[in-house]
């Protein structure tokens, strides 16, 4: 009986004795703490542990490890230090740990007083509390295989500064999210960029607990009058699926709102009925061991016994491993395994490849090296979901995005959120009892790019009215604003294509182009001119037309005179015929006219003079005639200025532009490099009342009360011209661009939109819808609508022909001169007296010598 009652006995103190001594033939002792919550069980373990990736080349040793396990009931301190202490007192070679903050924190002082190296793989991201390291110690004795809780910080800080947020609320279900909000908002301030945050701790044990408690926080915020649009989610998968319920529960996940969801593990998305955009940031696992049901702190346990597995065999092969005695937890002097510390060493300093990517600890013992992965879930009412990759953060490159977030990834079978500004004729209006239609030329392309593309719209005014500048605190307003804040798809508009706003947001291939022109008040009609005769030609060149004529008048009374061969000079039988000045002025005159009867020039000088006049005479009355006619037949309005360089250079009629808009800013950035444009900017500045304007529409009104003119867009003034026939366009245009539609940066939709529009204009479906939008229901009359400048001739104009005028009498003078000498040789050589002279001829005598009376 002694026999066989002894023999359990003895066996059962053997199981005992084996169980407590570590066992050193072949493998290593590994301590493995774990609670509840890691749900990672015996089989799970031992798979983990086992040895599957022993080379062949025989340099490794087939010592493998050995785990001995404790188990804990909870976040519980008291049993981690105990069954801590225990594992080392048995005689393990390092800590592995799997538990809860609380726990950890304790563990972590066991490892740092017995000088053992600690790997934790907590079940949820730990404040950096948990991890103290004094000031003499070099290496830390704990190595934590998540990241520190400010990469969190600095990943939503990355993505935040992407946005245009003012207030965020913060959602959270455990006490380290305030850590991560903490470290968020203080990066926030130092970036200059303060944000405002609402917090709501949702505090739960089982998910009746959390969807009660969620319904409650949600309602009692939106009692009190406050419904956010941006939100951040930080905490368990079953939060995550939770409060997106409750958010479609009360129309928070809308497009009008924004959601990133920082979720390390899988979140199963519920089945919604919302139509918002929801981006989930989460960790990047190998996709060879990630599946949904993985829980990420196992997948760090499994990286963290790879990294024993590879350290352990380097540190025994350069340490002797056989202590005197374990270290003890008691009050005697503690036993350290490894005075050297080797082992903790080599994972201070090793850097691998897992399931989570690269591993490698910085100075306080974190696992920085982490990447995240950016998914844009998009709700499609009852459509279902679409999920797509955006980009990824790490904390060497930062963020890295393909598409901007919150972007809709697919425009068929897709409803996209259109926001317009009314401007005729390319948006406008028209209230009916079902709400506002809207209709127009940028209506009409955006029904083309429907129908090409099988999509829906709907379109809401934007709030401000306005088309979008940048704000002196960097956000923009008015369409550009709506797009970045993700509010609206698409801005439908005579939206400028500006750089600044391609900074911001992106661009559809142009439809139109763009210019800017000034328009006026039409000036009234002139009163009747009975001196309108002398219009076609400045007064300077009347006054010299009439020196022109007395001057060659006397010059050709002087060749008559003194000319050997001019009238005074020739023998005229008993009526003699003397070209005196006022035959000579005659002539002039009625050559000037068109006039025939005049005497013939018989000599070279006065021929000479006479073909240069006619000359001039013919030039003169071709020119007078031409210009004539046209100001007979424009009509005759006085223009006060006909340019923009008339507009800047006179200070009589005020001008602007509407406030707020591409065209303001442009005059504002040009203004600095001085000229026509500084001048222009400072008079507008300047002038009181003000000579911005909130509308088109304001100014227009202003422009037709007098005394005004508007800068705006040539495709618009000519579109009020034809309906408006007192208003007159003036100037070429300046400030030359293109008309675009405007989505967010990378939006994937913008290719199929732009090839819409280059469709419609290759066929010609962009010109017939200018036609039926400017044209056809012009109700202005051509002549009423035109202006046809003309402008006096001035002698700067005429210099040319006076020139040759005054060269014809220099030629006349010289051929007088020549005459004269000529006629003195002649006379010399045949010794007759001059015989021209009237006074040398006899007079006629009778037969019986009485004169003839």
């Amino acid at each position: 009986m002694k026999t066989k009652g002894g023999l359990p006995v003895f066996l059962l103190l053997s199981v005992v004795l084996l169980s407590t001594v570590p066992t050193t033939f072949g493998s290593t002792a590994i301590g493995v703490i774990l609670d509840d919550s890691a749900q990672i069980d015996d089989d799970h373990l031992a798979r983990l542990f086992a040895r599957v990736d022993v080379p062949d080349d025989g340099n490794v040793t087939e010592e493998g490890l050995r785990p001995v396990v404790a188990r804990i009931s909870g976040d519980d301190p008291s049993a981690a230090i105990w069954h801590g202490c225990r594992l080392v007192e048995e005689g393990v070679l390092a800590l592995l740990s799997s538990t809860g903050c609380r726990s950890l924190l304790v563990i972590n002082s066991v490892s740092a007083t017995l000088r053992i190296p600690h790997v934790a793989t907590p079940v949820r991201s730990c404040p950096t509390g948990v991890m103290p390291r004094g000031e003499s110690i070099a290496v830390p004795y704990t190595f934590n295989m998540r990241p520190r809780p400010e990469m969190h910080a600095r990943a939503l800080r990355d993505m935040v500064n992407t946005l245009t947020w003012t207030m965020v609320t913060f959602i959270y279900d455990h006490d380290d999210g305030l850590t991560v909000m903490k470290n968020l908002l203080e990066q926030l301030v130092a970036d200059g960029r303060p944000l405002n945050a609402v917090f709501l701790k949702i505090e739960w044990d089982t998910e009746d607990d959390l969807r009660r408690t969620t319904d409650e926080r949600v309602r009692n915020l939106l009692e009190q009058g406050i419904k956010p649009t941006s939100f951040i989610v930080y905490g368990r998968s079953a939060l995550a699926r939770t409060i997106l319920q409750k958010a479609d529960k009360y129309s928070l996940l809308t497009r009008e709102t924004q959601w990133i969801i920082l979720q390390e593990e899988s979140v199963k998305v519920p089945k919604l009925f919302a139509t918002g955009i929801v981006t989930f940031f989460r960790l990047t696992f190998s996709r060879a061991t990630y599946s949904p049901r993985s829980k990420v702190h196992s997948l760090y346990m499994q990286d963290a016994v790879s990294l024993l597995r590879e350290s352990v065999p380097e540190a025994h092969a350069s340490v002797a491993w056989a202590p005197s005695s374990p270290p003890s937890c008691g009050f005697g002097p503690n036993k350290v395994l490894n005075e050297d510390r080797k082992l903790t060493r080599i994972l201070a300093t090793s850097k691998t490849t897992g399931v989570s990517g690269t591993v490698q600890f910085d100075d306080a013992g974190w696992n920085n090296s982490s990447r995240w992965e950016i998914i844009n879930v998009e709700f499609m009412d009852r459509n279902g979901t679409i999920a797509h990759k955006i980009g990824s953060w790490d904390a060497v490159r930062g963020l890295q995005l393909k598409e901007p977030l919150f972007t809709r990834h697919a425009v068929t079978d897709r409803l996209l959120r259109v926001s317009v500004v009314v401007e005729e004729p390319f948006v406008m209006k028209r209230d009916t009892p079902a709400g506002p239609v809207f209709y127009g030329f940028c209506i009409d392309i955006l029904d083309q790019m429907a129908k090409d593309h099988n999509f829906r719209y709907d379109i809401y005014e934007t709030p401000d009215r306005k088309f979008g500048v940048q704000l002196d605190n960097g956000s923009w307003n008015g369409a550009i604003g709506q797009v970045l804040s993700r509010h609206a798809d698409i801005a439908v508009s005579d939206l400028v294509i500006s750089a600044q706003r391609e900074e911001v947001v992106d661009f559809t291939k142009p439809y139109l182009d763009y210019g800017v022109r000034l328009i006026l008040k039409k000036p009234v009609d002139k009163e009747q001119n009975w001196w309108g005769f002398l219009a076609p030609l400045d007064g300077t060149v009347w006054w010299s037309i009439l020196g022109a004529v007395f001057g060659v008048s006397v010059l050709l009374y002087i060749l008559h005179r003194y000319s050997p061969y001019g009238s005074y000079r020739q023998p005229h039988g008993e009526e003699k015929h003397h070209s005196d000045l006022k035959e000579t002025v005659w002539f002039i005159i009625g050559s000037l006219m068109q006039q025939g009867g005049e005497p013939i020039q018989n000599f070279i000088s006065g021929r000479i003079l006479s073909t240069f006049w006619w000359f001039f005479v013919l030039i003169i009355i071709a020119t007078y005639t031409a210009n004539l006619a046209a100001f007979l037949t424009v009509s005759r309005m006085d223009i006060p200025v006909r340019s923009v360089q008339d507009l800047a250079g006179q200070v009589n009629i005020k001008y602007g532009t509407v406030r707020d808009s591409n065209l303001q800013s442009f005059f504002r950035s040009r203004s600095r490099e001085g000229g026509m444009y500084e001048r222009m900017w400072n008079f507008m500045v300047g002038s009181e009342p003000s000579a911005f304007v909130d509308t088109t529409v304001e100014g227009l009104e202003r422009v037709q009360q007098g005394g005004y003119a508007f800068l705006w867009d040539t495709a618009v003034l000519e579109y009020e011209k034809n309906r408006k026939c007192d208003l007159i366009i003036v100037g070429d245009p300046f400030y030359k661009g293109g008309y675009g539609f405007a989505m967010p940066r990378g939006a994937p939709y913008r290719d199929d939109l732009s090839m819409t529009i280059l469709r419609m204009q290759g066929s010609g479906h962009i010109e017939k819808l200018q036609t039926k939008w400017w044209t056809t229901n012009s109700t202005c009359s051509d002549e009423e609508a035109t202006v046809v400048e003309t402008t006096k001739v001035e002698f700067v104009g005429m210099a040319g022909v006076f020139a040759v005028l005054l060269m014809g009498c220099a030629l006349s003078v010289i051929a007088l001169l020549m005459e004269m000498l000529w006629h003195l040789l002649v006379t010399k050589q045949h010794g007759t007296p001059d015989r021209h002279g009237p006074a040398e001829i006899p007079p006629p005598q009778l037969p019986n010598g009485d004169l003839f009376v």
